[in-house]
């Protein structure tokens, strides 16, 4: 079972340069995902480039989803993680972002 999150400190509590308190601050209370599948693959599952077309985010987000889907041992704990991050536009826990989603048609929806 998962333990209850605890306050973040501020960046102002954190000891070291900026730089040092800004990755504290991103990589605290996230979950070691040790052997996950997205390893190295941070292409499919980053959200939409502004100049990016919709269909060739639709193709890397439903890649993204069957990397997780399919050879992903630690999907139960990213899905959890990422229920609680709220996403916005990447793929966590082969979770696609409404807005990439395709419908029937083929368009975005």
């Amino acid at each position: 079972m998962t333990e209850p999150r605890k306050r973040q400190p501020s960046r102002k509590e954190l000891p070291g340069a900026p730089w040092e308190a800004l990755v504290v601050e991103i990589l605290t209370d996230r979950p070691r995902l040790d052997g996950a599948a997205c390893a190295g693959r941070a292409e499919l599952f980053d959200p939409a480039e502004d100049d990016e077309h919709p269909d060739s985010v639709s193709f890397r987000h439903l890649a993204a989803q069957k990397v997780c889907l399919y050879a992903c041992p630690v999907l139960d704990e990213c899905r959890a993680w990422a229920e609680t991050e709220k996403p916005r536009g990447a793929v966590l826990g082969g979770l696609i972002p409404k807005s990439t989603r395709l419908t029937a048609r083929g368009d975005a929806a």
